[in-house]
């Protein structure tokens, strides 16, 4: 049976998705066909990857997200600018760039891999390193001069800053080329009201 492919993450609103998505417009016109880029609904920050899992680990993985909420605190990120991997003269992720004010998202991220550990799920081990996909590179489709250029020199961008008041447990499944995501469960961070929760397999 396969697993559920799961994650954990917080949102993005949909000022600073519009905001982003007028960032991106130069790059959109210089790449043509040669990068798919990610429908902005389906933007967010990445917390912890953690593959497939089978039912009752998701469910492990909602009490850990749970548990942290509990002490972990509401932070605000900034929106940095663009980027790309596993580097820009070789690009195969767009990404828009994200500033951890005051390590806080650090902080969330280290608290949620020891409370999964404790649980006996192992996570990806891969450096932190906090973005936003927005786009991958066609195989096949050259990357145009005047894209590569603006890889290798972004232009600069006081990005917004976001708020991030809960974390979201996530899964994803495979729609043709995109990925399709969805929310498992949303935990409120300390001292914010709890946002909706969604049925799903991690109710009791």
């Amino acid at each position: 049976m396969a697993g559920i492919r799961t994650f954990l993450a917080v949102g993005i609103s949909r000022d600073v998705k519009r905001r982003i998505e007028q960032y991106l417009r130069s790059a959109v016109d210089r790449a043509g066909d040669s990068v798919r880029w990610t429908p902005a609904v389906r933007w967010h920050v990445t917390l912890v990857f953690l593959g497939d899992l089978a039912s009752d680990e998701v469910v492990h993985v909602c009490r850990a997200a749970a548990e942290v909420g509990t002490t972990a605190p509401a932070f605000d990120w900034k929106v940095s600018p663009l980027g790309a991997f596993p580097n820009p003269e070789r690009p195969r992720v767009i990404w828009v760039g994200v500033e951890d004010i005051d390590k806080r998202m650090l902080q969330l991220h280290r608290s949620l891999v020891d409370e999964l550990e404790k649980r006996g799920i192992v996570p990806e081990d891969r450096p932190f390193r906090p973005h936003i996909t927005v786009g991958r590179t066609v195989r096949g489709e050259p990357l145009p001069p005047s894209m590569k250029e603006l890889l290798l020199s972004p232009p600069g961008w006081a990005g917004p800053i976001e708020h991030a008041d809960a974390l979201a447990v996530m899964s994803s499944s495979l729609d043709r080329r995109e990925a399709e995501y969805s929310i498992l469960t949303s935990v409120p961070l300390e001292g914010d009201a709890d946002p909706e929760r969604k049925e799903s397999v991690c109710d009791d």
